[in-house]
């Protein structure tokens, strides 16, 4: 016959354990943490001792060399160092960076160890290097060819933590070089995350520029577009050389619509037929091009953009009415304009108006200014 304490026996027994176990976990973490405050002020100690040698003699020291060689071996003992060097670098930056710059051969050796290690490793490695090493005090070209293989890495994160040491190294033909390596290899390199990385080169970026558009031919066609975001917010003229692009129709529609996107900051007469020409267009395998275009032309507020974006209201695409309305929200409307806007018959046009336009635009009463 079934006994029921057998089950409140189980039961007890599973209590118990539970509060075990969160007992010695508890008391484990404590101690891990303990360890790593004494493993953490050691290796300050370790550093500050150094520091204080270098004052009378620059050379580096080998027992110094030999045990960081062995204990970076274990990325936590690296992870640890890391965190000394941090704070150290609060108390003293300047002689911190000399240390780094004389231990360089250091990193140079684990650079290579870790290249058969796990991308985990060499991605915390890169990590470290272009957050602390003194590119205004030295640059190592043996550093710079390590961390050129971790790119070719099979790991994103590997390669966005190498890439983020060559901005920080500020180097043009190092970035050049190592999107050349990407995009050759066709490795994984978000469209978006590329042009804001760029944008962190802590180098000439006017160079940076001019190389990357010089270079524009032999990249892929998400480096293509990437490069056209990131030339957005550059302070090159490159007006002439994209609208000779954008019409040659030699390029791919993302780079072409990139394009378009870049007029829409870099405002440039010449290109403004074109744009209109494309609102025109109601071929809908080109709706891609509209859409773009209703956004891109606010910048050039003039009556016939005005008349163009009041046709494209009532265009059978959401997309392409939403970007009118809100285009035309943001000009200089003229009483005309506002009655031709007033006078959409279309059902999706002024649901459109409802949802954007008018919200912006007042009415007589209101304060948006008429002419």
């Amino acid at each position: 016959m079934f006994d029921p304490m057998i089950i409140i026996y189980i039961y007890i027994y599973i209590i118990i354990s539970l509060i075990l176990f969160d007992l010695w976990y508890t008391m484990n973490d404590k101690l891990q943490e303990k360890r790593s405050n004494r493993k953490l002020k050691k290796y300050k100690d370790i550093i500050r001792k150094q520091i204080n040698i270098m004052e009378s003699d620059s050379k580096m020291d080998k027992k110094h060399t030999k045990r960081l060689r062995w204990n970076f071996r274990r990325i936590n003992n690296l992870l640890v160092y890391q965190d000394a060097i941090k704070e150290l670098h609060e108390e003293d930056s300047k002689k911190v960076d000399e240390y780094l710059v004389l231990y360089a051969p250091v990193f140079q050796m684990v650079l290579h160890f870790y290249r058969k290690k796990d991308s985990i490793y060499k991605a915390f490695l890169a990590s470290f290097l272009s957050l602390y090493y003194p590119f205004h005090l030295n640059n190592n070209s043996i550093i710079d060819e390590e961390i050129m293989k971790y790119v070719e890495d099979k790991s994103i994160y590997c390669r966005e933590n190498a890439m983020l040491y060559f901005y920080r190294r500020g180097s043009t033909t190092l970035i050049i070089n190592a999107l050349r390596i990407i995009s050759d290899h066709n490795l994984y390199y978000n469209k978006k995350l590329l042009a804001n990385d760029l944008l962190k080169f802590n180098g000439n970026q006017e160079e940076l520029a001019q190389k990357l558009f010089q270079e524009f031919q032999r990249f892929s066609i998400d480096f293509q577009v990437s490069i056209v975001n990131y030339l957005r917010f550059s302070k090159n003229d490159l007006n002439k050389e994209f609208y000779n692009m954008l019409i040659s129709n030699e390029y791919d529609k993302e780079v072409n619509l990139a394009i378009i996107r870049y007029f829409g900051s870099k405002k440039y007469e010449k290109v403004l037929p074109y744009l209109l020409e494309l609102l025109k267009n109601t071929n809908k395998e080109d709706v891609e091009y509209r859409i773009i275009a209703t956004q891109a032309i606010k910048t050039y507020d003039c009556q016939e953009v005005r008349l163009a974006l009041i046709r494209c209201i009532s265009d059978d695409n959401w997309y392409v009415r939403k970007n009118a309305t809100s285009s035309l929200s943001k000009m200089k409307l003229t009483k005309t304009d506002i009655k031709k806007i007033e006078a959409i018959e279309d059902r999706y046009g002024k649901e459109m108006i409802e949802y954007t336009f008018l919200s912006n635009v007042p009415d007589k009463k209101g304060g948006r200014k008429v002419e």
